[in-house]
């Protein structure tokens, strides 16, 4: 797939910025931290991107605003809307 190194670049930076915002020191946390970073699963062909176990991209089933014939909003943008949304849906439960 020829964009696969630009998706991986995506969600590289954003694993950064969630990494850098959680700001932890020492190993367990570290480790703790990345349970909140996002996953991309590919099998050479189709990619699929989770966060907290929870699929928000498939570029087989692309949902991402067209704006025009074949182009669509940046992924950036994309994951970002999508992964908000669902951290404000995972605020309301409340046990």
């Amino acid at each position: 797939m020829q964009h696969l190194d630009w998706i991986a670049n995506i969600v590289y930076d954003l694993n950064q910025e969630i990494l850098d915002l959680m700001n932890e020191e020492d190993q367990a946390a570290v480790q703790k931290a990345m349970e909140f970073t996002i996953e991309m699963q590919t099998n050479g062909d189709a990619v699929l991107i989770k966060f907290l176990g929870h699929y928000v991209w498939h570029s087989e089933d692309d949902e991402r605003q067209e704006i025009d014939e074949d182009i669509h909003e940046n992924l950036d943008v994309f994951l970002r809307r999508e992964i908000n949304k669902l951290m404000k849906t995972i605020k309301k439960i409340k046990l």
